[in-house]
């Protein structure tokens, strides 16, 4: 074999390994791709959980607040009617109008 051939013949391995190479970093990048996507989806769709729950529990504690200041509004304007019923009866000035 000349020099010729042989640097033909190592040019052409070269390119093989190359071409193979070139070929494995590609499925390897589409293998992290999907990786990264599937990753993705279920960070994702965990987060979504994470959000709905806290929004439930959110939702839960603004109605209850909101029974609270019920009760405290009825409270007090009863207590703001049996004052003035009092004062009423007593002759007191009233103290609340």
């Amino acid at each position: 074999m000349t020099n010729k051939q042989l640097i033909s013949a190592v040019e052409e391995i070269v390119k093989e390994a190359n071409e193979t190479l070139r070929l494995e970093m590609k499925e390897g990048n589409e293998v992290l791709r999907s990786d990264m996507k599937d990753s993705q989806e279920t960070l994702r769709s965990e987060m979504k959980e994470g959000f709905q729950s806290v929004n439930q529990k959110l939702r839960k504690i603004q109605k209850d607040m909101n029974g609270v200041i019920q009760f405290a509004d009825t409270t007090s304007a009863r207590l703001e009617k049996r004052v003035h019923k009092i004062e009423s009866h007593l002759g007191f000035s009233h103290t609340i109008d």
